[in-house]
């Protein structure tokens, strides 16, 4: 069982799931798959490894049971989806008895145009964290690899209309260092597979990664309308190097011109509850 430590700078509050807005009509199934993910991980690690943070002491064995319960679901049952998260969490607010207002932005993978081989017009490498730098691709400019740095998802689309996905290491755009990912899925700082509109990366020193929460903000996804309001459930499962504070998100969208456009659209406030365990006492 884990515990919120006394000297930990936040307080937490835990509510019913009557107070999370729209959650009675919402779609779990893809939140719950994205849960999973991050269960595969959970479930390999030790019982006692630490996957928690200086303000929520969780070890992996916090996780195991729940996991252990969620691959057993009915994922063609909404109802029976509902009630795994029902019985295995409570929404907590982070700070106080409510949600605090955050920032809440998208990032997506982009999609680069390239050479396998050095050109004149693609000369910027592209190195290979595996190959003690030697390049995975090359681009056409700085712009491009601070593009590929900065999204740290990316599809390298070459000439000959062949296709690699990369993902971002480590490293400044100087020194950058990033590796292939043959199945063309990419993954966040959990090491887990990130699943386009349900993956948020988070400040872990705040929000322990692996945990679901329920995000209440406002997106355009229909560029014909106006932004609407937004109630689902996310996991945490990145995190970003401009992603800090108690609350602020980041939402994954995945490839292709559409996430491109919905995940460089926003810019909004808005808050969350943490799922966090039933065990966990407050």
């Amino acid at each position: 069982m884990w515990k919120l430590k006394p000297f930990a700078p936040i307080m937490t509050n835990s509510k019913a799931f009557s107070v999370l807005a729209g959650w009675q009509n919402a779609d779990l199934k893809p939140s719950l798959l994205a849960f999973r993910n991050s269960c595969k991980l959970f479930l390999k690690q030790s019982p006692e490894q630490h996957v928690g943070n200086a303000h929520f002491s969780l070890q992996a064995k916090d996780w195991q049971p729940i996991c252990q319960a969620a691959s057993r679901v009915n994922t063609y049952s909404k109802a029976h989806i509902r009630a795994f998260f029902q019985a295995w969490f409570k929404p907590v607010a982070v700070t106080g008895n409510k949600p605090t207002q955050g920032k809440f932005t998208g990032y997506y993978a982009a999609t680069v145009k390239g050479s396998a081989s050095q050109t004149a017009q693609y000369s910027i490498p592209v190195r290979n964290v595996a190959k003690q730098g030697s390049p995975l691709a090359w681009v056409a400019s700085q712009k491009d690899l601070r593009t590929l740095v900065t999204e740290g998802s990316a599809i390298i689309h070459y000439t000959d209309d062949k296709t690699k996905a990369i993902e971002y290491i480590k490293g400044s755009a100087d020194n950058a260092v990033f590796q292939e990912t043959e199945d063309h899925q990419f993954h966040g700082a959990q090491d887990v597979t990130l699943t386009p509109g349900y993956s948020m990366a988070v400040d872990r020193e705040w929000i322990p990664l692996g945990t679901p929460l329920w995000l209440s903000t406002n997106i355009r996804q229909d560029f014909s309308k106006q932004a609407q309001p937004f109630n689902r459930l996310m996991v945490a499962q990145d995190i970003g190097s401009a992603i800090r504070g108690a609350v602020r998100g980041d939402m994954y969208w995945g490839p292709g011109q559409k996430a491109t456009k919905i995940a460089s659209n926003i810019r909004n406030q808005g808050s969350y509850w943490l799922l966090l365990p039933r065990t966990m006492k407050t």
